[in-house]
């Protein structure tokens, strides 16, 4: 990836993550902003090739994301960001930014249960699962109450951004003190 995308990669990664802290979606014109500067400027490095890599990592990030937006674990548009930014990655790195996504997903969502959350509520319920588990031998699902942290919704673009940026520097070995030269003037 060439200098233009990455940073173009970055700032609409931050503008997006700024969207949904705030408004807690991601429109779709983010989206498809994301996905055409992509594979725009894959083709245009890299030729076909770089075409069909883009089209591949826009299809794998898609691919991963979507069993947890079938089971209302995320929305459809960080699913639709994580595809888009497939297309900046390409196959190979979007399966590893998708394994970073999931690991800052899980730790953001575990921090907000300890700071915002009742996490007793949630380790209660899960106790009353596995005792009827245990006392019935068979699995039991017990839905989360109202006021369980569980239900706590966040902006899912702060993981899919932690989760790339993190490829971008371990990939591309990033120093973060030239970008922000750079973008500085």
């Amino acid at each position: 990836m060439d200098t233009a995308a990455l940073l173009s990669l970055i700032f609409l990664l931050l503008l997006v993550v700024i969207y949904d802290v705030n408004s807690n979606r991601i429109p779709n014109y983010c989206v498809l902003a994301v996905i055409i500067v992509g594979i725009s400027s894959q083709a245009l490095k890299s030729g076909y090739s770089g075409l069909t890599d883009s089209i591949s990592g826009f299809f794998i990030g898609l691919v991963c994301l979507l069993p947890f937006y079938l089971k209302k674990g995320m929305g459809a548009g960080d699913v639709k960001l994580m595809a888009a930014v497939g297309s900046f990655l390409g196959a190979t790195l979007t399966l590893l930014a998708v394994a970073y996504t999931l690991i800052f997903g899980g730790l953001f969502a575990v921090i907000l249960v300890l700071v915002k959350g009742n996490a007793r509520l949630m380790l209660a319920r899960y106790f009353l699962m596995s005792k009827a588990i245990y006392a019935s031998g068979k699995l039991i699902y017990f839905p989360p109450g109202d006021n369980e942290p569980s239900e706590i919704r966040f902006a899912y673009a702060t993981a899919i951004a932690a989760g790339t940026f993190s490829v971008l520097y371990q990939h591309y070995a990033i120093d973060i003190d030239a970008l922000l030269q750079l973008a500085s003037g």
